[in-house]
């Protein structure tokens, strides 16, 4: 049995065994952006619209940005090695619980107020930034903030609409029962999706 067992541990769980799709679940839990500890934002380590990580090709300069709370952090990623085929470069920036919207965490979080403001202020100012995908766990924020919170996320969208970017609202990410486990298994699915619908 220890033998057996020993074994089957250095096989990782014979992932043969099971679907391929049942593996690539499970490989969600791992699927986690390397660039995290640099480019990922919270209120005590805020990045600026200037120091914003850029995925894709090196030195071009970015045509799209990808803008949110941590969600947008797995799905940048994804976004700058489609960038990268296409020869093109994206601004990624993200702050932990803090999602794209204006006019709402002012008073109890002025720091991703500030965030935000600064991040709309540097994406109206870069013309050659077109597209913009606007990501977060949307339902967090509603269920605190109900609809100041849209209002916010729609100043957002409407801002950078008139600044003559074309404006892609992530639907929200699947939560699937069951925890965090199960979110995380649920991740690729909604990662490819994403993809697809940026083609």
């Amino acid at each position: 049995a220890i033998a057996l067992g020993g074994l089957t541990h250095l096989q990782k769980g014979f992932p043969g065994r099971v679907d391929e799709l049942v593996n690539v679940l499970d490989n969600g839990r791992n699927d986690r952006n390397p660039d995290r500890d640099r480019c990922h934002g919270n209120d005590s380590h805020p990045i600026s619209f200037g120091d914003s990580c850029v995925y894709g090709v090196a030195g071009a300069t970015p045509t799209s940005a990808i803008w949110g709370d941590s969600f947008a952090a797995e799905l940048a990623v994804a976004l700058g090695e489609r960038a990268t085929q296409r020869g093109e470069s994206m601004l990624y920036s993200s702050s932990g619980a803090c999602p794209p919207a204006i006019g709402v965490f002012s008073e109890d979080r002025p720091q991703c107020e500030a965030h935000n403001v600064g991040i709309l202020a540097g994406l109206v100012a870069h013309p050659e930034i077109r597209q913009v995908v606007l990501v977060a766990r949307y339902e967090r924020y509603f269920s605190v903030y109900g609809e100041r919170y849209l209002d916010g996320l729609g100043k957002v969208a409407s801002t950078l609409r008139d600044a003559g970017k074309h404006v892609v609202v992530t639907y929200p990410i699947p939560k699937p029962p069951g925890g965090s486990t199960a979110r995380s298994r649920a991740w690729p699915i909604s990662r490819s999706v994403m993809i697809s619908a940026s083609d």
